[in-house]
């Protein structure tokens, strides 16, 4: 499990099954793959992708005027990549036999650290993690992986790849996955719209 996984772990662990996330929404999330999610998380997910979609957003304004989205959907993916980063930092300064600050000081990011400078703008055409809009988002999914029963999860297929694992359901399975939720207490409804902006398409 990568450092990543252990943040959605605890972060779904240390929520309680309760009325709220039980109510679920699902659609196509715009590339076919139907994703079911908590409605509740669905409209924070929708918010928070406009707010990354704005015109000039600095990663400043956005911990101001939405920290609790910022730490519940975007910290756990920028703490998981820096942990790479900072592996990777700590084996060139070993090879090299050059200090870490040495290292650090020919570091190509525009800054150093888990959390980008309040002054930085979020631009959504750059590959650089700290200043694209979505995927910072962890990804629907994937969480699915963490809190979808067990029961429901083998209706669909769990995907491994690159820089992904995620659990996918078709359309053609959704009547059977409503069916066996709502066995087990979850409402669902559809509603693609809303899932799709969630999921920032």
């Amino acid at each position: 499990m990568n450092a990543l996984s252990h943040e959605l772990n605890d972060r779904f662990s240390a929520v309680p099954v309760s009325t709220t996330t039980k109510q679920l929404v699902y659609g196509d999330c715009g590339d076919g793959r139907v994703v079911f999610l908590p409605e509740a998380e669905a409209k924070e997910r929708a918010q928070l992708v406009g707010l990354l979609g704005k015109k000039s957003m600095t990663w400043g304004v956005l911990r101001t005027v939405a920290p609790h989205l910022y730490s519940k959907y975007i910290l756990p993916v920028l703490k998981s990549e820096w942990e790479d980063i900072e592996e990777d930092v700590r084996g060139l300064s070993k090879r090299s036999r050059i200090t870490l600050d040495d290292v650090k000081q020919w570091y190509t990011r525009p800054h150093y650290g888990v959390h980008p400078p309040d002054d930085m703008c979020i631009d959504p055409s750059t590959d650089d993690p700290y200043r694209r809009e979505p995927p910072f988002l962890t990804w629907p999914t994937t969480d699915m992986l963490f809190w979808m029963p067990e029961e429901v999860q083998e209706l669909g297929t769990k995907s491994v790849g690159f820089d992904y694992e995620g659990l996918e359901f078709e359309e053609h399975a959704v009547r059977a996955v409503v069916a066996r939720l709502r066995n087990l207490g979850y409402s669902c409804r559809r509603a693609t719209r809303l899932v799709q902006s969630a999921c920032g398409f």
